[in-house]
């Protein structure tokens, strides 16, 4: 069984404040996680449409079965050194609060069920109330004796980045729906005219 049938074949886990299913990465060899509820779907490197007046760590969006999802560097995000991206380069599709994100990262490792979350740890080196840049980070795990970070998958992008994405998307959206509809315009003359 595949990772991806894995994350499918989930059933909605049971609530333990102590443990959680996650999917975990890597990026410049430091291993990551998400929990698996978050994560929708994973896929290889594909075309990016680019977009301007975006920050240097969203590539920009794909379509994925009609919708758009903007996809984020998690390397470029993390102020980590560009790595060219190759053919099998993955990216994990999540569910945010407000849309469809696209992270792209090094590799996919696998999913670690009842992970143990690991509250005195991030407190102790993950001090939130007093570093802001760490909003993204939910928790950390420990999973033989290796401490993941784990991502809120809510706070990867801060309010200005959704903020500029969500009209970017309206823009597009509005821009593609009056492509259609000049589409259909054009297909009912071509009928009228026959």
């Amino acid at each position: 069984m595949t990772i991806i049938d894995t994350i499918r074949t989930k059933e909605k886990p049971t609530v333990d404040a102590n443990e959680m299913t996650i999917l975990t990465f890597q990026l410049a060899r430091q291993i990551y996680g998400l929990p698996v509820t978050a994560v929708r779907q994973l896929i290889e490197m594909v075309t990016i449409l680019q977009l301007p007046q975006t920050p240097p760590s969203i590539k920009g969006i794909i379509n994925v079965r009609g919708e758009i999802v903007p996809v984020l560097d998690l390397r470029i995000h993390f102020n980590l050194a560009y790595l060219p991206y190759q053919l099998h380069t993955p990216i994990i599709l999540i569910e945010t609060d407000s849309n469809l994100l696209g992270l792209i990262v090094d590799e996919v490792e696998t999913v670690i069920e009842n992970a143990n979350i690991d509250n005195t740890t991030y407190n102790a080196i993950f001090n939130t109330q007093t570093n802001n840049n760490l909003s993204y980070l939910a928790c950390t795990a420990k999973v033989n004796n290796q401490i993941i970070p784990i991502l809120n998958v809510n706070q990867i992008l801060c309010y200005n980045e959704k903020t500029q994405l969500a009209h970017l998307i309206a823009d597009l959206t509005k821009h593609e729906q009056g492509n259609l509809i000049e589409q259909k315009q054009e297909e009912v003359q071509d009928n009228v005219e026959v």
